[in-house]
């Protein structure tokens, strides 16, 4: 498992979008930079490591079929038209493995369009609550968050966040999940509901423009 775990690391951190590496301040690229043939060989590499190396076949569903999503990912990889697409693709795909020691890790000359929300959270029992957030984030400390795009908020986050979280164990599933929510497209304005400590409903719209995490 320790020579699985190894050989995905130096392959994931070698699996690049970019072939050189570019200044932080240029611009995103709005297509793909490294050839189809290397994203597919990257994709291959991880399949064929995971599929003479993986110790844990026996625990994964009866239905689960390795192969099959080879093939299901094959043309996502193939077809990436951006950074964003090709690493998203490949981290749920590693992801697949439900193992918590194996991760795709972007190389650090990815261009990717990715910020952060001015929050952050904490899970009490299913439950998120605000603990912390920019100066100029107007919702109180403490305030529950109810819903995300007009859903209660922790099935949004996992129906669209836990594809890329690896480990099964609970609490580290959701708590993960939920740090995925966190981190998004730049841009990307979602509309929440929250319920302040003093019991008013507060709705309001955010975008992932930060940085950096809060």
């Amino acid at each position: 498992m320790k020579k699985l775990i190894s050989t995905l690391i130096v392959i994931l951190l070698l699996a690049g979008c970019s072939e050189k590496t570019q200044h932080v301040e240029e611009p995103v690229q709005d297509q793909c930079t490294k050839s189809v043939e290397l994203r597919v060989a990257a994709l291959s590499e991880v399949w064929s490591t995971a599929q003479y190396y993986y110790g844990y076949w026996n625990q994964m569903p009866e239905d689960f079929d390795w192969d099959e999503k080879y093939q299901e990912f094959l043309p996502r990889v193939m077809n990436a038209k951006t950074d964003d697409e090709y690493v998203d693709a490949m981290r749920e795909f590693v992801a697949l493995l439900h193992d918590g020691h194996t991760s795709f890790i972007p190389a650090s000359e990815y261009q990717l369009n990715k910020a952060y929300l001015p929050f952050d959270l904490e899970d009490l029992d299913g439950r998120l609550f605000l603990k912390a957030a920019s100066r100029d984030y107007e919702v109180p400390l403490g305030s529950e968050l109810l819903e995300v795009e007009n859903q209660p908020a922790l099935d949004y986050i996992l129906e669209n966040f836990e594809k890329y979280v690896p480990v099964l164990t609970e609490p580290a599933h959701e708590i993960e999940t939920v740090d995925q929510f966190l981190r998004d497209e730049k841009g990307k304005e979602i509309t929440l509901k929250w319920l302040t400590p003093q019991g008013e409903i507060v709705d309001s719209k955010v975008s992932y423009e930060t940085s950096s995490s809060v």
